[in-house]
Parts: structure tokens; C-alpha cells; sequence
């Protein structure tokens, strides 16, 4: 089984340490993960993802991959549908609404189970195979900018706020459901 990460950061990094746990107690083997990102780690990365300070500069799909076992690290951006392909199931942790739209309407059109987890400082929200109408009004497609997992608040007074923790361990949790053929509808919205 092959299963794709989009997204590096926060929620993505903090996902390749649950599922590298998995793996290596043989609850998700054998399942190949590809996880893709185009960022590298910055300074400010090391207090609020799962990276160190060695990592700064590095690409954040490889820090991963050299990190846990049974990651291959995919350098790039997801733009385009293509480079969806052969994956049996995909978790969105981007931190862009273009990114998301491509995703949902991929696996709609081609019936791959997904994962869509987001946070933004105390605020977390995580779906899973809803269908397309009701995923997609979840996002503005018109909207183009990208999200930190921390707000411009907690940036600013340095406080950290775990959801995107909580976020991962439900997205790893659903990716064990679809493992085991379990694809139910998901839908949670937490503000604390």
C-alpha cells in the first residue's frame, strides 16, 4: 500500500512521527509513505514543527525522510493531478486552499480515500472521505494565500499552541481506518 503526505510542516511533520511509530511496531507494514514538500526548514520552524535546529535548511520532505524509517521524501509542490497518481490514499496538510481544491477533486474523480487535517492556533479542523459537494465548501477556492498552523498572534508572543499535534494523531488514526478498509465520513471542527 502507498500513501502520499502533501504538506511537510506543521501538522505533516508532526504525522510522519505517529505513523513512523506505526510502522516500526508493524501496525501500518507494509506501507510505503511519500511525503512531499518544496519548503525548507527555517529558524522558526524549529520551535513549532517537529524539526531541529541540524535541519535548518533543509528541504522538509527529506528532514523527514531522513528522520523516520519508510518515508521517501518528493521535493516538490503538488500543482497538478499527475503527480497524484498511484497513490491508495492521500492526506492534505497543506497550508493552501489551491492545493486542498486539487486534492478533494482528484480523489473524488478517482475514488482515493483522503485525509484533510488543518489548524490554525487553537483552532482545528479534520475530514475525511466526505463527498465532493460538501468538502469543498469547505474551503474559498478563491482564495490563494497561504496559512501558518500558529496564528500571526502566537507568532508574535511566542507561545505555541498544540493542535496541530491533536490534528496529526486524528489524521493517523483515520489513515489506520483506511488501512483496515474503513472509509467512513469524517468531520470535526474544534475551537478551544
Amino acid at each position: 500500500m502507498k500513501g502520499l503526505i502533501v504538506g511537510a510542516g506543521g501538522e505533516g511533520s508532526r504525522l510522519a512521527q505517529f505513523l513512523c511509530e506505526d510502522l516500526t511496531t508493524s501496525v501500518l507494514a507494509p506501507i510505503i509513505f511519500t511525503i512531499s514538500d518544496d519548503d525548507v526548514v527555517e529558524e522558526e520552524n524549529v520551535n513549532v514543527q517537529n524539526f531541529s535546529a541540524e535541519e535548518i535548511g533543509k528541504n522538509k520532505a527529506t528532514a523527514i525522510a531522513n528522520k523516520y524509517l519508510g518515508f521517501v521524501p518528493l521535493k516538490d509542490r503538488i500543482k497538478k493531478a499527475s503527480q497524484l497518481r498511484n497513490f491508495d490514499f492521500i492526506v492534505s496538510c497543506v497550508d493552501n486552499y489551491t492545493a486542498r481544491a486539487l486534492i478533494f477533486k482528484y480523489c473524488h474523480e478517482n475514488k482515493v480515500p483522503y485525509v484533510d487535517i488543518r489548524t490554525s492556533g487553537r483552532h482545528l479542523e479534520a475530514y475525511a472521505n466526505l463527498e465532493y459537494k460538501e468538502i469543498i465548501k469547505t474551503i474559498d477556492t478563491k482564495d490563494v494565500k497561504s496559512y501558518s498552523c500558529q496564528t500571526a498572534y502566537d507568532k508574535k508572543n511566542k507561545t505555541y499552541q498544540r493542535m496541530d499535534r491533536v490534528a496529526a494523531a486524528i489524521a493517523a488514526q483515520c489513515i489506520l481506518n483506511i488501512t483496515r478498509g474503513i472509509n467512513s465520513p469524517l468531520r470535526i471542527i474544534i475551537r478551544i
